[in-house]
């Protein structure tokens, strides 16, 4: 099956969706706001466009051209040199890795997982200056920066990942009888990247990567939710976040 996106420079794929199929050679999208995008598509093979500019009350045409695609291998290890299984290799969007609901799903041509040798690839790269991002669970993320050229590969690249050490401890303050609480560690967009259910007045998290974090608690079975920003940073890498439950109710309450 073949899937159409385009989403702003720096974004995963997703932004949106170009869902009429007019036909076979021909897919037309929705009316979307002006700007600079880049358009993906991936079927049995994957192709990507240079920035492509959508101007306001104008209609875009896209055009597939043949280019020599890149690709880029890399072997993922901890200080030791012991391979990472599961690690993320993706192209850098600002986006912090979820590995909370373990859908380990690669994207061709945008993100990879490595296998059990600590190996991922990415292909279908056009030439040029590519940021890549490499991310495992309990480790501190490394970014790497690469200039392709057309129908390179580039292969025995290794990374080392430090192991994250972050703690944020969050205390629940006037939690109420006979509700419970669920704590969500989430990246700045929304996205949570930990999370504790059953919530006891203290719950500590360990092992984050030195970055911002919205701090989030609700009830267990949805309601009202209470948060809080924090920053873990080198010498600040251990923070207590107190939040004020007093005030929140399950839903239908």
């Amino acid at each position: 099956m073949t899937r159409i996106d385009f989403s702003p420079p720096g974004q995963m794929m997703g932004g949106s969706t170009l869902q009429v199929k007019v036909s076979d050679t021909l897919w037309r999208s929705k009316p979307h706001p002006a700007g600079r995008y880049i358009v993906r598509v991936t079927g049995k093979q994957y192709w990507e466009s240079g920035i492509v500019e959508i101007r306001a009350n104008e209609t875009t045409t896209v055009v597939p051209d043949n280019y020599l695609p890149a690709s880029v291998s890399v072997t993922v290890m901890d200080e030791g040199g012991k391979p990472l299984q599961n690690a993320l290799f993706t192209r850098a969007t600002g986006e912090y890795a979820a590995f909370l609901f373990r859908r380990l799903v690669p994207v061709a041509g945008m993100k990879a997982y490595t296998d059990a040798s600590g190996q991922a690839r990415l292909e279908g790269l056009r030439a040029g200056r590519h940021d890549f991002s490499i991310e495992a669970e309990g480790y501190e993320p490394h970014r790497l920066e690469l200039t392709l050229a057309e129908g390179a590969t580039e292969s025995g690249i290794q990374v080392f990942l430090k192991v994250a050490v972050g703690t944020i401890t969050v205390r629940l303050h006037g939690m109420q009888e006979g509700q419970t609480y669920t704590i969500w560690i989430m990246q700045p967009r929304g996205v949570p990247v930990r999370e504790k259910r059953g919530a006891e007045f203290e719950t500590e998290f360990v092992r984050l990567a030195l970055r911002t974090y919205t701090i989030g608690v609700s009830p267990s079975k949805g309601g009202q939710a209470a948060s809080q920003v924090v920053t873990l940073a080198p010498g600040a890498s251990d923070q207590v976040v107190d939040l004020d439950v007093s005030q929140l109710r399950e839903s239908g309450r």
